[in-house]
């Protein structure tokens, strides 16, 4: 007789809530983003969105307020804030098996929701990781 494994998955581990808040967090005074038309279209397994507003920061998200916003950020979770800003590109890192696959992912669904954003790059290093991110997000 062979016991079955069963996994028992947790949708509210705290560091994993704490990454997807800091990511909505960022965008904090962000207006939520409408478009009454938006066309999705998938070639080759790679869905663009050829009309629309997707991911247009608002006049009221100043660059000013964007920074304030990932200081706060940053001393919340770092104990630190950084001195220099030089671009508007983000990471979120996390060691390995902390359930990062599942924290992009439901960060983009809660962008999506919070502000409207729909426009999303995921880059994995290397083609094993692409091909299991593909094959969870098309289920």
């Amino acid at each position: 007789m062979s016991e079955k494994i069963q996994f028992h998955f947790d949708s509210k581990q705290p560091h994993q809530i704490k990454a997807i808040d800091a990511v909505k967090e960022l965008f904090k005074g962000q207006n939520k983003i409408t478009s009454e038309r938006v066309i999705v279209s998938q070639n080759e397994g790679l869905v663009s969105i050829d009309e629309g507003h997707a991911n247009r920061l608002s006049q009221s998200l100043t660059e000013t307020k964007l920074i304030e916003n990932l200081h706060k950020i940053q001393l919340n979770n770092l104990g630190y804030k950084d001195k220099e800003f030089h671009n508007k590109n983000y990471t979120i890192e996390m060691e390995t098996g902390t359930g990062k696959t599942y924290v992009y992912i439901r960060t983009i669904l809660e962008l999506y929701k919070e502000y409207g954003f729909a426009k999303f790059i995921i880059v994995v290093p290397t083609i094993p990781i692409r091909k299991g991110v593909e094959k969870r997000c098309t289920k």
